[in-house]
């Protein structure tokens, strides 16, 4: 028998894109920033096919990547086990550049097999992914758009995107103003939206242990899905956690695979939630699962403001990973554009029923608007990175 040929990484292009938010966000108790900086790449073969990855996060990570594409070149992109050891362990690069080049690689296999990346990661467990809107006081945009900045704005923030994307869960970004302020919010919009959505708050781990349990205890009648890390540490989680009935999911502690023993031990977390970016990509995310669901805990997907690239990533590992069960964060709604062909809708389908699907074309699945990447690349190259304009809150911000 003749043995296959086999593709070749040839060269890894790489290009930081600005997107400005459709306006000025508060995005948490953390920072707030004008919109998201994001490293694309185009990892090419000597046969000709085009891999896409995303990351998180501008000019670092563009740097970071560059370095990481060097121990790629002239590798076989089937190699992944041998390439993500080496890219890791060997190397030492941080898994948040390889989860980028790792992308890439899942979709050089798909269109080399003609199978889409859902099919190489263990077939399709479900037809669509569940999507948690994200909801948040936003400044007012040159556009009109925006100026949510009172309960009651939030309260009809949430019904507006319920109604246009019928989002089955909504989480509340939480810890920006008082506790008061939160338990307002948090009410207005359950009677915005009704009783069949479910609702989350996440105040990003601003919260001490008392202030966690009173305000939680005030929550109850609201039929909660989870706080998400409402303290700081592994301790502070647990002890709150012990004094209410309200189930916790947290990635600020239970993010990486090794943790999850101690977590689960504690009693700190019901549901542990991690990115790809963190685990080093679609394969790393797949071996947390397992780990999480051999620890008693559930699993859901954290979200860091991924475009369309990303996201067609995460659609082909939520559509194959069975115990991922929750509806997964998203803030496509807040953005102003996109870099692939068709956007967005690309995802949601016409069917407008809060959730997503990944496409069915061999890889990810999606192109790049080569007129839209060089448009928001140039705004990068005037601007500057969003990340490092972020405006850091310390905390709380009052």
């Amino acid at each position: 028998m003749t043995a296959l040929a086999r593709s070749r990484i040839a060269a890894v292009d790489v290009t930081v894109v600005n997107i400005p938010y459709e306006a000025p966000t508060i995005s948490s108790s953390l920072y707030a920033r004008p919109g998201i900086s994001r490293t694309l790449v185009q990892v090419r073969t000597d046969d000709g096919l085009v891999g896409l990855g995303e990351g998180m996060n501008g000019d670092v990570l563009a740097e970071q990547v560059r370095a990481a594409a060097q121990d790629l070149l002239g590798e076989d992109p089937f190699r992944l086990e041998y390439l993500l050891h080496r890219l890791l362990v060997e190397r030492g690069h941080r898994p948040h550049a390889v989860s980028v080049l790792e992308f890439a690689l899942w979709d050089i296999m798909g269109q080399a097999c003609g199978r889409p990346v859902y099919d190489l990661l263990g077939g399709r467990f479900r037809e669509r992914v569940p999507i948690c809107g994200v909801l948040l006081f936003r400044e007012l945009g040159p556009n009109g758009k925006g100026g949510e900045q009172t309960p009651e704005a939030i309260a009809g923030q949430a019904k507006d995107i319920v109604e246009r994307f019928g989002f089955p869960v909504l989480k509340w970004k939480a810890g920006v103003r008082d506790l008061d302020t939160d338990l307002q919010v948090m009410n207005l919009v359950r009677d915005a939206v009704g009783p069949n959505v479910k609702l989350r708050i996440d105040p990003n781990s601003v919260w001490g242990v008392d202030e966690a349990v009173s305000i939680i205890k005030q929550m109850q009648p609201l039929g909660l899905e989870w706080v998400e890390d409402p303290c700081k540490t592994l301790e502070g989680l647990a002890a709150a956690r012990l004094q209410v009935d309200t189930p916790f999911a947290s990635d600020g502690v239970a993010g990486k695979p090794a943790a999850l023993p101690r977590v689960a031990e504690a009693k700190a977390v019901d549901v542990a939630k991690a990115d790809t970016a963190a685990q080093g990509g679609l394969l790393g995310f797949q071996r947390f699962a397992t780990v999480a669901e051999a620890c008693g805990l559930g699993v859901s997907m954290h979200c860091s403001a991924e475009l369309g690239v990303a996201t067609a990533a995460r659609l082909h590992l939520l559509a194959a990973t069975p115990n991922q069960v929750y509806a997964v964060d998203h803030t496509c709604w807040w953005h102003g554009d996109d870099v692939i062909q068709g956007g967005m809708a690309t995802f949601f389908g016409s069917q407008r029923d809060g959730c997503m699907a990944p496409p069915d074309a061999p890889g990810l699945g999606v192109r790049l608007d080569e007129e839209k990447v060089a448009r928001y690349a140039e705004l990068h190259a005037a601007e500057g990175d969003y990340q490092s304009q972020a405006t850091h809150g310390g905390g709380r911000r009052w």
